[in-house]
């Protein structure tokens, strides 16, 4: 019986939980149940993408393995993610891979450049208190290589004040993100993808300028050194 209906295409497998609830479908059904969705929940406590921190009821339920090229509808083909992230999962870079029935989520190029895969992404209080932190250590450590320069008198105003407006706007960025990620409006997610690019840019450009800044600032500080020792007029200690 179980082979002649296999046979005339109506067969699809189903997964019943210990209390009868369908924790797993065939592909004969795209779409997920509210027992598999809860399961999803429970495994991947929102979002999966590493820094955002969406609750599970403002995600979707994604094939990691597309439905329309035979991916399974059961939890061990998905993940729960953002509207934002879901919109954009196929061109934002981000790749997901499940191991053991777990997801492992790889960022692009611009959000970690060592392409480094994460199995399940901090909770949201571990990530607002780091990012925080990282950002009132990197605004002061600028403000403070600012104030310094500004004392020496190597340029000036208000060239002297860019490391400090560089980590001001790393910082800035990383906090406005945070704000948006953690919003329950809905509509505020479709900005996330968005955000997270210009961070990324924000932070490269400013760890590359505050690496050059300090060699054109000595450059500049060296050359009335250097004109007095052309002039011969060095003071003699």
């Amino acid at each position: 019986m179980l082979e002649h209906v296999a046979r005339a295409g109506g067969y699809q497998p189903v997964l019943f939980g210990h209390q009868g609830q369908v924790v797993h479908l065939g592909t004969t059904n795209r779409f997920f149940t509210n027992s598999q969705r809860r399961a999803l929940a429970a495994r991947d406590g929102g979002c999966v993408i590493p820094g955002c921190t969406v609750p599970p009821h403002l995600t979707q339920a994604h094939h990691v393995i597309p439905w329309s090229k035979g991916g399974l509808t059961n939890i061990d083909n998905a993940v729960l993610i953002c509207n934002a992230g879901h919109a954009s999962i196929e061109t934002s870079g981000w790749n997901i891979d499940m191991r053991h029935g777990r997801p492992w989520v790889r960022g692009p190029l611009i959000f970690d450049p060592t392409t480094a895969s994460f199995s399940n992404a901090p909770a949201p209080s571990a990530l607002l208190v780091f990012g925080y932190v990282d950002s009132f250590v990197r605004f002061a450590l600028a403000l403070v290589a600012a104030m310094q320069i500004a004392r020496a008198g190597a340029v000036s105003a208000p060239w002297n004040w860019v490391p400090a407006w560089v980590a001001g706007a790393a910082s800035t960025s990383w906090l406005f993100l945070a704000i948006v990620s953690v919003s329950a409006a809905e509509r505020c997610n479709i900005f996330t993808a968005f955000l997270l690019s210009v961070d990324g840019l924000v932070r490269v450009g400013g760890i590359v300028l505050l690496g050059v800044l300090p060699i054109v600032l000595a450059d500049r500080a060296c050359r009335p050194t250097a004109a007095l020792i052309r002039a011969g007029s060095w003071p003699e200690h």
